[in-house]
């Protein structure tokens, strides 16, 4: 096993430890609660995949050892994110306002089944 490797696989058991302490955590909280933290469950979730699974392709050893180093790695990038996210709203405009097809309103049937089991 190469260094890049073992540094790999210390990546994905970070990350995945991470996200399971944050799992478990959620079970101490309320259901309104943990709705609210459905979002960055989320995120945690596709953060975690991305460095378990494609940091090889984009990291090379010194960036995986410096995450390596990162206390609450998932937490960091989470609030980053949201910095970054935020611009993420003139695109949801844009798709709302520009994009979606208003053809959904010319057969007539306007019902949409909501709530989780309409998703």
């Amino acid at each position: 096993m190469s260094n890049k490797d073992g540094l790999l696989s210390q990546l994905e058991n970070k990350v995945n430890k991470e996200y399971t302490d944050y799992i478990n955590s959620l079970y101490d909280l309320d259901a309104g609660e943990i709705i609210d933290c459905s979002y960055k469950t989320i995120i945690f979730k596709e953060f975690k995949n991305i460095l378990a699974y494609d940091a090889a392709i984009y990291f090379d050893e010194w960036r995986i050892s410096k995450l390596l180093e990162v206390e609450n790695l998932l937490e960091l990038l989470y609030i980053d994110w949201l910095k970054f996210e935020d611009s993420v709203y003139e695109e949801y405009k844009e798709f709302v306002f520009g994009y979606w097809s208003w053809d959904y309103f010319k057969g007539g049937d306007t019902k949409c089944q909501t709530g989780a089991r309409g998703l």
